[in-house]
């Protein structure tokens, strides 16, 4: 790969890491929760909801899933952890 197509697609990435990571924060924001406050109830840890947020990695498929679910039902997921 060339040098601009690798700086190309580390853009793109970035760039799609950013835009999601907008929802996540203002859904997070919207219950009224700290990263740490969030982490803890829904089985995530600080560094990943921080890693999400600041746009350093995005959900994965079924990541993306369980936060639809905690957005449209936030009480009925448990409050333990199961995404170490």
């Amino acid at each position: 790969m060339s040098r601009l197509s690798s700086l190309l697609a580390a853009t793109f990435s970035l760039s799609f890491a950013l835009l999601a990571a907008a929802p996540f924060r203002a859904m997070r924001q919207k219950l009224g929760m700290t990263q740490e406050e969030f982490g803890i109830r829904y089985g995530l840890t600080l560094a990943r909801v921080r890693d999400w947020e600041q746009g350093r990695s995005a959900p994965d498929g079924a990541a993306r899933a369980y936060l639809r679910v905690i957005e449209k039902e936030p009480e009925a997921m448990p409050g333990k952890s199961v995404w170490l």
